[in-house]
């Protein structure tokens, strides 16, 4: 059983969050299509790509590992100096192999991108790394007001910065990939310092820590590397076929519109599965049923009231980017499926099953890429949005027949609303506040 006051202030504390960072994202997004264009943008998006993917690809499942045994009260000293200390070392070896092949990287996956500007990008490399690895440990010690504060300031302080810088100053897309440099790293200190004071600072290394960290992450290093490069993997083969930054631009912008809907299949599985994970397995099959089926309404309402508000506001407020609207569209109802798996990977890591989603998070990624390569040369941007869109739906529909599987239910029963979901929910939303049990 856990205590129910600590449950309702961390449910309202994500949600408040998440809508936050929801307004303050779209509103970078809006201002930065809105002061670069099209091909500015789209050398930006690709650029500021570049720290995450290297984050996806060279992490080795450590934030997960981190994560873990933080939560799992390990020495807290000894992890914060191996988190530290392999989180540098790992983003600085990036950093030196990528210096020397700007020219190739520039020739292949970031044609779309100015080339100059790569070292800039690179600068961000260590803070994604620091950032990431100290956020782990604080939300594994279960300090979400200082997780949540991190995130608001850090997208707070990248909206101002960006309106000053590029909205006010006019200082282009070197201002703002400069910006988004100083703020990562701004941040990225901040939470280094946040962790650090957890508990008295001392360094103490230990090489055994670290190892122990390496063989755990490393387990989850293949669903996460297959899920990041699932999303974003069409924007370098984008940039490849099309060298086009124009074109990388408008797609850019239809993306980050589009994956605004995951705000609510996140807040969900951030708030509502600690609860069922913490449950029996029996009485967690009760409720995948009804998130799964909710998730997926709320999530198709805001799909639809998103694809009608962009057809109305980008012709409009973004003349520009009205070629946006297609690839946004198709690119939606993919968003709807994938929903749901964002969803019922918490399920089925809760019920200790995270093979399944490894499976289907590679199987997504093959799909995705055979489809970039084959539809992005025939049909360029939109292309790129069906291969989402196909493969998308594939993920979603795999994880609800797994789940439905692992949770005896009919398959109908994850997608199909009930007429006691409202109350259902309600009663689920009320609990904590009136002292009942969270289980």
């Amino acid at each position: 059983m856990s205590r129910t006051g600590p449950f309702w202030i961390g449910t309202v504390a994500v949600f408040g969050t998440r809508t936050l960072g929801l307004f303050l994202s779209a509103g970078t997004t809006f201002l930065l299509a809105h002061t670069l264009g099209p091909k500015d943008l789209g050398g930006y998006y690709l650029l500021v790509l570049v720290p995450s993917s290297m984050l996806a690809l060279v992490s080795f499942g450590l934030p997960a590992a981190i994560t873990y045994a933080s939560g799992r009260g390990d020495d807290l000293d000894r992890l914060r100096t191996a988190a530290l200390a392999l989180g540098l070392g790992l983003s600085l070896a990036v950093v030196l192999v990528l210096l020397p092949l700007g020219s190739q990287l520039g020739a292949t996956v970031l044609a779309a991108a100015p080339i100059s500007l790569l070292p800039v990008a690179l600068i961000a490399i260590p803070g994604i790394f620091v950032l990431s690895f100290s956020n782990a440990i604080i939300l594994g010690r279960q300090r979400l007001r200082r997780y949540n504060s991190l995130l608001i300031g850090q997208s707070a302080a990248l909206f101002i910065g960006q309106l000053v810088v590029v909205g006010i100053v006019h200082a282009g897309l070197v201002g703002a990939l400069w910006t988004y440099v100083g703020v990562t790293s701004a941040t990225a200190l901040l939470a280094a310092i946040s962790a650090a004071r957890l508990v008295p600072f001392r360094s103490e290394w230990d090489a055994s820590v670290a190892r122990g960290l390496l063989s755990f992450g490393i387990r989850l290093q293949p669903a996460s590397l297959a899920g990041f490069f699932s999303y974003r993997a069409d924007v370098f083969l984008i940039s490849f076929f099309l060298r086009d930054p124009a074109a990388l631009g408008v797609y850019s912008l239809a993306v980050s519109i589009a994956e605004l809907c995951f705000y609510i299949p996140d807040a969900v599985s951030t708030v509502l599965f600690p609860r069922v994970a913490a449950s029996e397995r029996a009485s967690a099959a009760t409720y995948v049923p009804i998130v799964a089926r909710v998730t997926l309404l709320l999530t198709a309402a805001a799909a639809i009231a998103l694809a009608i508000g962009v057809a109305v506001v980008f012709p409009v407020v973004l003349p520009a980017f009205s070629a946006s609207l297609m690839p946004a569209v198709i690119l939606l109802p993919g968003i709807v499926g994938l929903s749901a798996s964002k969803v019922l990977s918490g399920y089925l890591s809760g019920i200790g099953r995270p093979g399944p989603i490894s499976a289907v998070a590679t199987a997504s990624l093959l799909v995705n890429l055979i489809a970039n390569l084959v539809l992005i040369p025939i049909i360029g941007i939109n292309g790129a949005a069906a291969a989402s869109l196909i493969s998308y739906s594939l993920n979603g529909a795999a994880m609800i027949v797994i789940s439905s599987r692992q949770a005896g239910v009919d398959i109908r029963d994850m997608v199909i609303i009930h007429g006691s979901d409202v109350t259902m929910a309600w009663s689920t939303i009320r609990a904590p506040r009136n002292g009942e049990s969270v289980r």
